[in-house]
């Protein structure tokens, strides 16, 4: 009975499947982008590059360079504990 429940099903869960396939993986790109330090640290280094053009004010850089500092932080200690 599984092996025709599986056939009779495939139209439904085939999409279905691949849908969270995809999902699952553009998921898991953005966490690895999120939390991967390198990512971080360039991101510091853009927003002091507009910081000294101009584009944004002390207490816009001090606030955003904070979140990115934490990030960092997180980050770190999230590769650490993964690697133990």
């Amino acid at each position: 009975m599984g092996l025709v429940t599986t056939i009779l099903g495939a139209p439904v869960s085939g999409p279905a499947k691949g849908v969270f396939w995809i999902l699952r993986k553009v998921y898991d790109t953005a966490y690895e982008e999120f939390y991967d330090p390198a990512s971080i640290k360039q991101q510091l280094i853009d927003l002091e590059t507009r910081l000294d053009a101009g584009e944004m004010t002390e207490d816009e850089f001090e606030e955003i360079e904070h979140i990115l500092l934490l990030r960092l932080k997180d980050a770190t200690q999230r590769q650490a504990g993964a690697s133990e």
